[in-house]
Parts: C-alpha cells; sequence; structure tokens
C-alpha cells in the first residue's frame, strides 16, 4: 500500500510538470512550441487561401439622438452641427430663484476644432430660445425642435482646440426659467448665425464628457452679492447635412450624421475542426471624398439577419476588433481571426458583419471605403491529407 501510494504520488507530480513545461513553453519568454500545442495552431497543413472580394455589402444611415456625446456647432465637413441645452426651474436653488439676478453668462469650453485651414478661423455663433419640446433621449436631427429665429446674442469663436467661450443672456430670459409654473421652458439652441460663414467645427464639453456648459450667476440677496453655477439637465447635438449621401454602390462610415457598413462574404466550405491563424479584413479608403482627422472602426459579427435591423442596432457589449484610421490611411486592416472561426466552424452563424465608428455620438467625420478583402489563413487538422 505504501509503495502504491508513493507511485501515484511520483505520477502525480510528473504530470504536474509536464503541464507546467507546457505553460512555461507558452510564455512569451519561452519556445513557441507549447505555444502552439496549447493553442491548437498549426496541426497539418497551413493554407492560405487567395483573397475573397465580398459577396454583399450595403451602407445605411442610422438616425441616432446625439444626447450622450460631446456637444458640437459649426460646419465642416459638408455638415452644420447645433447644440440644444435645457435648464429647468429645478436646476436652480430657492436662494438664486427667491434672489435679484445681477448677470447671467453661458459658458462653453471646448477642446476640439474640426476642419479649421488656419487657428485665426472665425465665425459667429448665435443663441436661440427654443419653442418646442424636446429630451436627449429623443431628440434627433430629422425632426428638431422649432426656436425662434430672433437671435438672443452673438458671440465670435476661433478655430484654436482649447477655448472658453462666454455670453452674456439677458437677465428676462433666466429669470422665466426660474419659474416652476412656467409652462414655456424650452431651453436654448446654439447655432452658426451663418452657416455658410462657418469653416469649422468645435467640439465643446456636455453633461456627460468634459466640461459641462454652465451658466455662471452673480446675485444679491438680503443685500449682498453671491454667485453659483447650473449646469444643464439636459443637452444634445442636432446634425444637418447639405444633402443625403448616396448609400448605393458605396461602402460608408459617419459619425455625427451616422452611417454603417454591412458586409458579406461567402466562404469555402472546409473541415469543420480548421485553425484559423488569421483572417485579415482590409478596406481602401477613398481620400477625395473622406473627411476624417482620425475615426476607430469597430467590427462587429452582424447578430440579425436583416441587414436594415442589423444597422439600427444600439446594444454593442465586449472587447471587438478594431483599427484607426485618419487623414493619412489608404488601407484599413483588421484581424477578424476569432469570427471567421466561428463561421467555419458553423457557417449558418456567417451572416455579415458591421462596422461602425465609436465616435459615431461625439465627432463629425466621414469615410469611403471601398474594395473589401478577406484574407484567411488556416491550419488543417492532424492527419489531413491536402490534395495537390
Amino acid at each position: 500500500m505504501m509503495i502504491s501510494a508513493l507511485w501515484k504520488r511520483a505520477c502525480f507530480a510528473f504530470s504536474l510538470a509536464v503541464l507546467g513545461g507546457l505553460m512555461g513553453c507558452a510564455s512569451d519568454e519561452g519556445s513557441p512550441v507549447g505555444a502552439q500545442l496549447l493553442k491548437g495552431r498549426d496541426f497539418g497543413n497551413v493554407v492560405p487561401l487567395d483573397p475573397i472580394a465580398a459577396a454583399r455589402d450595403s451602407s445605411f444611415r442610422v438616425p441616432m439622438s446625439l444626447g450622450k456625446g460631446r456637444n458640437l456647432a459649426g460646419r465642416a465637413g459638408d455638415l452644420t452641427a447645433k447644440t440644444l441645452l435645457l435648464f429647468p426651474a429645478s436646476s436652480f436653488s430657492d436662494a438664486v430663484r427667491e434672489a435679484q439676478l445681477e448677470e447671467v453668462e453661458l459658458q462653453l469650453v471646448s477642446d476640439r476644432a474640426f476642419g479649421a485651414e488656419s487657428e485665426t478661423d472665425e465665425f459667429q455663433l448665435a443663441l436661440y430660445t427654443v419653442l418646442s419640446e424636446w429630451s436627449e433621449e429623443e431628440v434627433l436631427s430629422d425632426a428638431p425642435p422649432a426656436y425662434d429665429p430672433q437671435a438672443l446674442c452673438f458671440v465670435p469663436i476661433e478655430a484654436s482646440d482649447s477655448d472658453t467661450i462666454t455670453c452674456v443672456l439677458p437677465l428676462s430670459l433666466v429669470q422665466g426659467w426660474m419659474d416652476s409654473t412656467a409652462e414655456a421652458n424650452f431651453g436654448m439652441l446654439i447655432a452658426p448665425a451663418s452657416p455658410e460663414d462657418a469653416s469649422f467645427m468645435k467640439r465643446f464639453g456636455s453633461s456627460e464628457y468634459g466640461t459641462a456648459p454652465l451658466l455662471r450667476i452673480r446675485y444679491t440677496e438680503d443685500g449682498v452679492v453671491d454667485s453659483t453655477t447650473v449646469r444643464p439637465s439636459e443637452d444634445a447635438t442636432l446634425v444637418d447635412r447639405a444633402s443625403p449621401l448616396d448609400t448605393e454602390g458605396n461602402l460608408i462610415l459617419a459619425d455625427g450624421d451616422v452611417y454603417r457598413s454591412l458586409l458579406w462574404f461567402d466562404l469555402p466550405e472546409v473541415d469543420s475542426l480548421v485553425t484559423v491563424n488569421s483572417a485579415v479584413l482590409s478596406l481602401e479608403v477613398d481620400p477625395e471624398r473622406s473627411f476624417v482627422e482620425q475615426m476607430v472602426v469597430e467590427v462587429w459579427p452582424a447578430a440579425e439577419a436583416s441587414w436594415e435591423e442589423e444597422a439600427l442596432r444600439t446594444e454593442f457589449s465586449g472587447d471587438p476588433p478594431w483599427a484607426v484610421v485618419d487623414d493619412t490611411t489608404d488601407v484599413v486592416s483588421i484581424d477578424i481571426r476569432l469570427t471567421v472561426q466561428d463561421w467555419l466552424r458553423d457557417p449558418s452563424a456567417n451572416i455579415g458583419i458591421l462596422l461602425r465608428s465609436t465616435g459615431e455620438q461625439e465627432n463629425i467625420f466621414t469615410v469611403f471605403f471601398g474594395n473589401p478583402r478577406l484574407r484567411i489563413t488556416y491550419s488543417e487538422p492532424p492527419g489531413t491529407e491536402t490534395l495537390p
């Protein structure tokens, strides 16, 4: 019995040593042999396929509320952006509502300018009173709220990235906002006074990101001058494009005025046990029609058989393959190996991939792609004979 127990312990220790050796080999510092064994790669013959062209591709414009990103105002890349702000009565303290207002100033802090040719570029922003109800969860550029065309004030803005813009508001306007019995507080709209004269776009902080818009209020209470700040309860961006983009025959991704694209590749029938070593999606950028400083492109396996429904998808969770496109990018390449591995194991899962930009709700870029190709290299299972 004693000898049997010692033998079992020796066998167990030897097994652990072998497993530990393989795991050690699988580390970046050790031999790649163990890594290949653990990952199951390079079993049998390595097969590089010829580049596969997309058998189907389509682009879709996606009406989307831009109430959860940064605020934008200006014009760039054929797009005009405007910002909505709302300060309801509940935003103001009782002390301020009961005090005498001395001055109210709106403050906007920018962290980026898009499309400017020079930092000396300048145009006028105007503030307008909004006349109809809206909410940041539901407002769309396609159905904006009405506003009074008579501007409350004008303020010049420059093309520098970091900037603080202030505008003094009429006291009667803010006094009306603080009246909890009032029914006509729909906030304000910030837009280029003359869109055709605006040559760049400014990105400002919002309630969700960066330094939020603020009302800086100076008031007198019991003969004492005091001050406070108030943030908006809701804010959202509206984006207008001079003319809709032609999605027929084009592959488009766009921020602000949101466009997404879908692709489908007809893959060859192979053994379901093959191991995909690489599967690289490549897309050529059309520099003549694209307007982009930097866009992060994500690739998601399509979840809906209907591409029209898939293009409207709102739930994205996980860590998808991605790549960066900037104004010097000729070809963007993204490795989608895990997705292709799933398709080869279960061909019915191959209903396409969705391309989207991570900055859909906070930037103002448009990229045209062409010539989508998928380049796959896989390893056959052990013992598989490759026909000549």
